[in-house]
């Protein structure tokens, strides 16, 4: 009886060509995915109020890194107040639409703490420089790869950046698990730097309306102006007098900072955020909200170009129909923009990656979906 042996190289490539061939049935499969979620649109609202809740399970809680120190806050800290501070001056100026730059030095601290990935800093760094009151914050977009889409010999190492995965295609590295994660844990501990730490991660994810309730979630529980309820504080302050997340609302921050101290500093029985919710205007916030795929990239793109006056916010009081059509065609030129760049990189992604990619957008949609917003409400284009 003959007996045929197949030599073990022929087993060998034969093995590897179906594994090759299951992992492009696999990344195809993916890259599919990926295109159809990113250009999923945010959901509508709903008229009922639902409160806060985690989303991460105690697992996942488990493998993600939510540690900091106050050190991590305190250029942050010193630069918002700062922002702030320069704005009420610009209220009362004869030249309000001059914005000063904050202090040299504090740019210069800022800039070392986003650095350093610190999320916060970064944030606000890129906040600083769209608004113009810190030129020299420009070198964050590099480091942030917030203008990855628009140059040459990027890779999709660079999109994984953008969305908090330096160094590391750890999924739970991302913005958006890490900010969902922080929002776990602020819940529970009611810290009030947790809920910066939350806001910030989240925002930088492109989850504008869960990062503003973050903040606001912060200040219902903070019946007094102590140093962490003060950032948090600073935080709405700041983000009331720009122009391209919250309604127009700018005119009216000197009289939210008056009244907020006087009610946090003679009453200990209300929160910050019912002294918020005291001013007209502020009762109902509202806030600009994009599409699944979005991060940060596109959002300063469009904040760039309101600060310029190029563009008006929807939300304005000045906008109108002829505003609304022209801010929208920006949007779609830069989501246009941005999502060919990264199209035109997934093939060359590896499974890993693309893996990495689907699953921070899968929790973007996730989020999106719910109807968690207690505080503020998403409008959505």
């Amino acid at each position: 009886m003959l007996v045929f042996s197949v030599p073990p190289t022929q087993i060998h490539n034969k093995e590897n060509t179906q594994s090759s061939n299951q992992s492009i049935i696999l990344k195809t499969e993916i890259l599919q995915n990926i295109k159809t979620l990113y250009k999923e649109q945010a959901l509508s609202n709903s008229s009922t109020i639902v409160p806060l809740s985690c989303m991460l399970s105690s697992k996942d809680i488990s493998r993600i890194d939510v540690s900091y120190n106050k050190r991590d806050i305190l250029a942050y800290a010193i630069a918002i107040s700062e922002a702030n501070a320069l704005m009420l001056e610009s209220r009362y100026s004869m030249d309000s639409n001059h914005k000063k730059e904050i202090p040299k030095s504090s740019q210069s601290i800022l800039i070392e703490s986003a650095r350093s990935l610190n999320a916060p800093s970064i944030l606000l760094t890129l906040q600083l420089y769209f608004s113009r009151q810190c030129p020299r914050c420009d070198v964050i977009r590099d480091i942030s790869r917030a203008n990855f889409y628009y140059k040459r010999g990027v890779s999709f190492t660079d999109v994984l950046e953008s969305e908090g995965l330096f160094g590391t295609h750890l999924l739970f590295d991302s913005y958006v698990f890490k900010g969902e994660a922080f929002l776990c844990r602020a819940l529970k501990t009611r810290e009030p730097l947790d809920f910066v730490f939350a806001y910030a991660n989240l925002f930088l994810a492109g989850l504008h309306t869960r990062a503003i309730n973050a903040i606001l979630e912060g200040l219902s529980h903070s019946y007094n102006v102590s140093y962490e309820s003060r950032v948090l504080l600073d935080t709405f302050l700041f983000l009331s007098s720009i122009n391209y997340i919250l309604q127009d609302n700018h005119l009216l921050t000197p009289k939210l900072k008056d009244i907020i101290l006087r009610y946090s500093n003679n009453s200990g029985n209300i929160s910050l955020l019912k002294s918020i919710q005291s001013i007209p205007n502020f009762k109902s916030i509202v806030v600009l909200e994009y599409d699944v795929g979005s991060n940060f990239i596109l959002a300063g793109s469009l904040a760039r170009d309101m600060e310029s006056k190029k563009l008006i916010s929807p939300l304005s009081k000045l906008s109108s129909y002829d505003t609304i059509d022209e801010f929208l065609s920006y949007k779609e030129k830069y989501i246009r923009q941005i999502s060919n760049s990264i199209f035109e990189m997934l093939p060359k992604a590896s499974l890993s990656q693309l893996r990495a990619y689907i699953n921070i957008l899968m929790m973007k949609e996730k989020l999106k979906r719910l109807n968690q917003y207690p505080h503020a409400k998403r409008y959505i284009y």
